[in-house]
């Protein structure tokens, strides 16, 4: 099983970027949440004996982010299909 977190920049594109200290809290948090989710999942599938991958992909439109997953997978494992 592949757990995959996307970390958008959202509010902070565009003009938002100006506000960088507000930019590093969101990104604290969002990546703070991100581990806490992908632990929790990672425990369950531990305990089902189930192995896992993680990945975290930041400073990305969630759907790019998505795609460089894939690629970054079929690059190093051959593709999932």
């Amino acid at each position: 099983m592949t757990v995959v977190f996307v970390q958008d920049t959202y509010p902070y594109t565009g003009i938002g970027e100006s506000n960088s200290a507000g930019l590093r809290v969101h990104m604290a948090a969002a990546r703070e949440q991100g581990t806490w989710a992908m632990q929790q999942i990672g425990n369950s599938a531990k305990a089902q004996g189930i192995a896992i991958d993680s990945l975290v992909i930041e400073n990305h439109k969630a759907a790019k982010g998505i795609m460089d997953i894939e690629q970054f997978k079929t690059a190093t494992q051959g593709s999932s299909k």
